[in-house]
């Protein structure tokens, strides 16, 4: 469902995004109040950038108008599928979206990206980790904001070896694969 949009006359003269949000979990319905925080900080920083006469980052896209249309994820592969599916051909009135932000996840990610590299649309996540991802061969308009796990791996190994002094530990993970690659990557 798309629940926040652009007039379709501003879709030619803008940069169009659509937004692959958690705000209500698919699987249990519960609501997911780490979603509504990132969707209020991309709502935040999108109004900021469209103001240019606030003297706060008026020269960011300074001839560009941010459109965007917000869909829930709900932390679901199947959804954001679907969603992804939806931001290629229907969003903004059929004229599709320029890029994609999210889904907040990375098993989600990978499979939002399979639909948004045939189209050669970007995909920018602002938290998925998995080091699967940096694989541009799999994942080609696959961008990120948080570093990979595997150099979050690195740094917890030299915080564990170097500053604890430890020198076994445990790594315990899910199958999935987040977990899985986040635990190889360690």
């Amino acid at each position: 469902a798309v629940y926040g949009s652009a007039s379709e006359a501003d879709c030619g003269k803008a940069l169009k995004i659509c937004l692959l949000v958690p705000s209500y979990r698919t699987s249990n319905g519960g609501y997911d109040s780490s979603g509504h925080s990132r969707l209020a900080g991309a709502l935040s920083a999108i109004k900021e950038i469209n103001d240019k006469s606030d003297g706060f980052w008026d020269d960011v896209l300074p001839d560009t108008t941010i459109v965007y249309e917000w869909y829930n994820s709900g932390r679901s592969a199947a959804t954001s599928m679907q969603m992804a599916i939806e931001c290629v051909t229907s969003a903004f009135g059929g004229t599709k979206a320029d890029v994609v932000l999210g889904p907040a996840s990375s098993g989600p990610s990978m499979n939002v990206n399979l639909i948004l590299s045939n189209y050669d649309i970007p995909e920018i996540s602002y938290s998925a980790t998995s080091p699967t991802l940096s694989n541009h061969a799999d994942y080609p308009t696959f961008f990120r904001t948080p570093p990979s796990d595997a150099y979050q791996s690195l740094a917890s190994a030299d915080v564990i070896k170097n500053v604890f002094g430890w020198g076994h530990v445990l790594v315990i993970a899910g199958a999935d694969a987040y977990s899985a690659a986040g635990a190889a990557a360690f």
